[in-house]
């Protein structure tokens, strides 16, 4: 798949090598046949701007000329395609910042310890945190605290806009600076006059760490420097289009940075994530809330099993869900408890967003049986912005924080599960794969 870059580029040779800004974006929109992020013209801007020296904010190659108010134009020297090529250190598959001259940080044949597939599950965790989020919530930062943790990192936050990485259950010292920034503000008019990467320098430099990381949860910047002159970003600058649409290969390199930056080696150690956890239990090493989901999903899947035989050969895990599938592909049926609530849920995936949406209309059109059959209203979600769609019934009396009520809790979900089972069943059966 070609980077933002490259479909600028082509864009402005389709409209004549100039053209406004809005009229980039369309032709990048006719271009990239592929669910586009809610905030591509962010994206086009920017990355406009980090290659076009005419603009405060460049820092990569020098690819386009400002000609007016909002008007660009490719630059006439040199070959575009040779100057949109990556350099072949750069981890990132998106545009870079800039273009160092140092040793790689990263070295090429650089491998994470896990396997391609619990990276895989790794993805899916995130995007089913991220289902539940959105950039304009105010809950929008515990999604992102929760993408670190995630990816094996504890955070502890120093102010209401940085926060370090450590490793996860560890008394180690700080891997990682973070700066966060909520969606849809500028970084140059929070600290007016000072670029990202020097501020993140200097903070790095007061907690004694080599890594930077600047963040909306939208977008992901990452920094290694050893001094001011010497650095190495890397850009993903549709780091949500990553995460909604699972793409997965590019995930993997994200993945592959965060795995250095804890300090790994690159050489396998054939122990697996799941056996990871396990040890990290007996030593004591995961996080509260990890131990806490883990004890949760326990208790409540040996509650259900002798009730229902629907999640019976399902483990407990530290994610916040736990699925079973429904008979069909593409279709599972969710348990899923937060902090403050809990939920049970028709999970609609296959990968197709247009299968998706249509299996999803289906039950629509049997909603007043199925609702019946149910016992009461439940929440219909299309989700017309992203892949998947699910139905669910909230339980918002209690949480995972509730640990006085886990009795109650569980036992809600388990009859709300048995309930939701037997409303979909009946219509489970006609959907045709």
């Amino acid at each position: 798949m070609a980077t933002w870059v490259e479909d600028i580029v082509q864009a402005l040779k389709n409209l004549g090598g100039q053209a406004h800004r809005k009229q980039i974006l369309e032709e990048v929109k006719r271009i990239r046949k592929e669910p586009l992020p809610e905030r591509i013209a962010e994206v086009i801007q920017r990355t406009i701007q980090d290659h076009s020296s005419d603009s405060t904010g460049f820092r990569g190659n020098d690819l386009f000329r400002k000609v007016g108010n909002g008007v660009w134009a490719l630059r006439e020297k040199g070959d575009v395609e040779t100057l949109t090529r990556a350099p072949q250190h750069v981890v990132s598959s998106q545009p870079v910042l800039s273009a160092p001259k140092q040793k790689p940080t990263i070295p090429h044949n650089y491998l994470p310890p896990e396997s391609f597939e619990e990276i895989a599950n790794i993805l899916r965790t995130i995007k089913q945190y991220r289902d539940y989020q959105h950039p304009d919530s105010s809950t929008w930062k515990e999604y992102v605290d929760e993408f670190f943790h995630i990816l094996g990192f504890s955070t502890d936050e120093k102010n209401q806009r940085l926060m370090t990485l450590s490793l996860m259950g560890t008394n180690h010292t700080p891997k990682a600076i973070v700066c966060y920034i909520k969606p849809g503000e500028n970084f140059e008019q929070i600290t007016p006059g000072l670029e990202w990467e020097s501020y993140l320098f200097y903070a790095a430099k007061f907690h004694q760490v080599e890594w930077g990381v600047l963040t909306d949860g939208l977008q992901l910047n990452v920094v290694h420097f050893k001094d001011q002159d010497n650095m190495q970003p890397s850009y993903w600058p549709d780091l949500d289009g990553i995460v909604c649409q699972e793409k997965l290969d590019t995930f993997c390199t994200v993945y592959k940075v965060f795995s250095f930056i804890k300090g790994y080696d690159g050489k396998p150690t054939g122990q697996g994530h799941q056996k990871k956890l396990q040890q990290g239990q007996k030593d004591g090493e995961l996080a509260e809330r990890h131990v806490l989901r883990l004890k949760f999903w326990g208790e409540l899947l040996e509650k259900a099993k002798a009730k229902t035989k629907l999640h019976a050969k399902v483990s407990p895990g530290i994610e916040n869900w736990v699925s079973a599938g429904a008979g069909k592909s593409g279709l599972g049926f969710n348990y899923v408890v937060r902090m403050n609530d809990a939920q049970v849920e028709l999970y609609i995936d296959r990968g197709e967003a247009e299968w998706n949406k249509m299996v999803f209309n289906t039950f629509l059109q049997h909603k007043v049986e199925i609702e019946e059959l149910f016992g009461g209203p439940l929440d219909w979600q299309l989700l017309p912005d992203k892949r998947a769609s699910r139905i669910r019934f909230v339980i918002s009396s209690f949480g995972l924080i509730d640990q006085d009520h886990w009795d109650e809790l569980q036992e809600q979900l388990i009859k709300s599960m048995i309930r939701m089972e037997k409303a979909f069943r009946p219509y489970i059966t006609e959907i045709v794969n």
